[in-house]
């Protein structure tokens, strides 16, 4: 037969079910727990006492540190101390005394730890050295606790902590303050002392924070010299054993149970240290053993009493709370019954007060909410609708970024790319293997590896000589730190290989950058300029050297006829003019090079210009039996030029023109007008110049081949014909001459095209036609 009960007698069986064991397993942990949660409280406790006694202690170390620091940077002050004005200082340590009662004696000393002023104090003990020492070193004030004869106090006997004797010793907290001038010289220092032994102001700050509840003392290695003992009987037995100060010194610490003058302790100690790090005595804070057990006794007692009159209120507490919830549960069950089957508009009536009450309002809201729930997903519906939509458009908008943002790195990317193929110094990179990672195109054609069908192992392996193999290895191992350059020969070509190391972005190396230049190209020049430097010596010397000998034949024999006296200056003459033009055509060729040549640029006639520059060098053609035909239009329109410069360039033409012609033949000069130019053209009959010759033809200090038959020059005359052509806004070229010889020709602008502009005037000083 199943045994029928009611819901209220259910309730209680089952809350007072689930309060048994529950009560049960918290009286066992409760109990089982209280020692050791007693025991850390009582530790914290001893642990807090002990901060609080270490920063009373400490506390009048910094006190007294800080009282020195304003007399010790005083003026006055550094000033007796360098006067060494022993009653002066004395008087002041006097006066110092009574404004701090509680420093019981004072010294000043200088850097050699002699005394210049004393107070209550004979001398200065030997283990204060090393306390001026660490000041003076660290040029701050230090702080100690050390242990003081008692000879050495000035007043022996006048205090309770020499009642022992002179031969008895005082612990006592020092502080040692450098006197440090503006300069940064030291001058000595400011020592004070508090002894610690029976010291009324630090018993009466233990006794007022602790009372009687805990043992605050401080000792003096393991005697009792200041502290909370209640008796003269307690402190005559108090001692710390040898084993605990064995371990203060090895660990720093000492918290657990100890036998003190026979007494039990829960005790807390702390060492106090000297400078030299060795444990001249302690502080420790300290229960009762007694007063322990006491105290345990009333916790535990309290504690029980409580769960004794907690466990019957228990009871009554299930079976009230089991009568007040099941009356209106029948309510509840109904109400909700029909809130299920869809009537919304049931309201269930509870009047309980309680918890109850609020779940019967909670059931007649529930209808209400149901009613709006329809409304409501219908509204959270078009939101999540809207919000869909606002994440896809923030979706399209990040990929657009993403898009813009990849196609910024490609276009970068090409930039960088473009960079390094339109370098004109080959770049090769070599990674941490010393393999090639990246080459440029211009590295590729220095190397000729497209050309040549080499691999790019093979070809490198012709750059890697042995030295530049070695520098390799030594900037990827970090040896060296600096760049590295040499020049080398391969294929035929000049080049110079630059090393330097390659770091990331953290400034690791990653490897190697080697930078390869053709500097062929500049080192013909070089050789240009040195064959160059060499046949103008030798025009300069020869012509020099015929005028020294005339002029030295002339003072050897001052009585010669007067025609070979003549003779002599005539060779003078033309050698000097030879001299001055040459020297006048590097003259003008390194003016024009700087921009600094000046044209007096005006409306000429070219026939008038032509016909100048023939007068002038009618007499080398007549030398040379060249015979010169001016075919220049007359009634050609007026060009825009410097006469005198154009007159140089036509006179160099014909010059070159004679110099390269056979006797007995023409040397004609024509002109043509070209759409807005004038073309003036230089035809021989000379030997043509032959075709690697022709590409040579208008560079500086470029020469034609002697041996070719040419009358060797200095290199400069049509470099100079075409700075002054271009100057002018023409070119000049050369062509052969039909059927043979030589044909050299250049433009100039009509007057009216440049009147009153400067289209080809670089220069600042150069006068545009007007």
């Amino acid at each position: 037969m199943k045994l029928k009960t009611s819901i209220r007698t259910r309730f209680f069986l089952s809350i007072l079910l689930c309060l048994l064991p529950i009560h049960a397993i918290l009286v066992y942990s409760f109990v089982s727990r209280f020692d050791g949660f007693f025991n850390e409280r009582i530790v914290k406790n001893l642990d807090d006492g002990l901060n609080v006694v270490r920063t009373q202690f400490n506390s009048r170390l910094v006190e007294m540190r800080n009282a020195f620091l304003f007399p010790a940077s005083s003026p006055e002050i550094q000033q007796h101390i360098m006067a060494r004005d022993t009653a002066w200082l004395t008087k002041s340590l006097r006066s110092w005394n009574n404004i701090l009662p509680y420093v019981d004696f004072m010294a000043i000393v200088d850097t050699g730890m002699r005394p210049l002023a004393l107070r209550n104090l004979r001398d200065i003990p030997d283990n204060f050295k090393p306390l001026l020492e660490d000041a003076i070193r660290k040029r701050l004030p230090v702080v100690s606790v050390e242990l003081v004869s008692c000879s050495l106090l000035g007043r022996l006997g006048s205090h309770p902590f020499c009642e022992n004797g002179k031969d008895s010793s005082v612990l006592a907290a020092i502080s040692v303050t450098p006197v440090i001038v503006p300069d940064g010289r030291i001058l000595g220092g400011i020592i004070s002392a508090d002894v610690i032994n029976n010291d009324p102001f630090l018993r009466h700050q233990v006794e007022s924070i602790f009372g009687n509840g805990i043992e605050a003392v401080i000792t003096q290695g393991e005697v009792p010299i200041v502290g909370s003992l209640r008796s003269e009987k307690e402190r005559s037995k108090f001692r710390i054993s040898r084993a605990i100060m064995t371990r203060l010194a090895r660990e720093g610490h000492f918290r657990d149970e100890a036998l003190i003058g026979g007494i039990a302790y829960r005790t807390a100690i702390a060492p106090l240290r000297n400078i030299d790090g060795s444990v001249v005595g302690t502080i420790l804070v300290a229960l009762h053993d007694k007063d322990y057990r006491v105290m345990r006794r009333q916790n535990l007692g309290s504690i029980v009493g409580m769960l004794a009159v907690g466990t019957p209120l228990l009871f009554l507490m299930a079976l009230y709370l089991a009568r007040r919830f099941t009356r209106p549960l029948k309510d509840l069950i109904a109400g909700a019954e029909k809130i299920g089957r869809g009537d919304f508009e049931h309201r269930t009536m509870v009047r309980s007060g309680d918890e109850l009450e609020i779940l019967a309002d909670a059931f007649n809201r529930m209808s209400l909410d149901l009613a709006d729930r329809d409304r409501i997903i219908r509204s959270n519906t078009v939101e999540l609708e809207s919000a869909n939509s606002r994440l896809s458009q923030m979706n399209e908008g990040l990929e657009r970024v993403v898009a813009q943002r990849t196609m910024e790195l490609q276009r970068e990317k090409r930039w960088l790319e473009a960079i390094l193929s339109c370098l004109s110094e080959g770049l090769l990179v070599f990674d941490g293997n010393a393999s090639i990672s990246l080459a440029n195109p211009a590295a590729r054609d220095i190397l000729d590896l497209n050309s040549q069908g080499e691999t790019d192992g093979e070809a490198v392996r012709g750059v890697m000589t042995g030295r530049v193999r070695k520098h390799i290895d030594a900037l990827r191992s970090g040896q060296e730190k600096e760049p590295w350059e040499d020049k080398l020969e391969m294929n035929g070509k000049r080049l110079k290989v630059i090393l330097s190391p390659l770091t990331d972005i953290n400034g690791d190396l990653s490897g190697v950058i080697m930078s390869l230049r053709d500097v062929s190209v500049a080192a013909t020049i070089d050789e240009m300029k040195r064959d160059f430097i060499s046949k103008i010596s030798h025009e300069l010397k020869t012509p020099l050297t015929s005028i020294r000998g005339a002029l030295h034949f002339m003072l050897e024999h001052p009585n010669q006829s007067g025609q070979a006296e003549q003779e002599l200056v005539s060779i003078c003459y033309r050698n000097t003019e030879r001299l001055m033009r040459l020297i006048n055509d590097i003259l003008d060729l390194s003016k024009m090079e700087a921009g600094k040549m000046s044209f007096n640029l005006m409306s000429r006639s070219i026939w008038q210009i032509v016909s100048l520059a023939c007068e002038e060098i009618s007499g080398y053609a007549m030398e040379h039996g060249i015979k010169l035909v001016n075919m220049v239009d007359n009634g050609l329109p007026p060009i825009c030029g410097d006469d005198d410069r154009l007159v140089q360039v036509i006179s160099n033409l014909l010059s070159n023109a004679i110099k390269f012609s056979p006797r007995d033949t023409l040397v004609v000069i024509k002109s043509e007008l070209r759409d807005d130019m004038v073309e003036i053209s230089v035809i021989d009959e000379g030997h043509p110049i032959q075709w690697l010759d022709r590409e040579r033809l208008f560079h500086t200090f470029q020469q034609l081949d002697s041996s070719q038959g040419y009358v060797a020059g200095t290199g400069l005359g049509l470099a100079i014909c075409k700075e002054i052509v271009e100057r002018h806004g023409g070119r000049i070229y050369y062509s052969p001459a039909t059927p043979k010889g030589n044909r050299f020709a250049f433009t100039l602008p009509l007057s009216h095209l440049v009147d009153g502009k400067r289209t080809y005037a670089d220069d600042e000083n150069e006068k545009s036609c007007g």
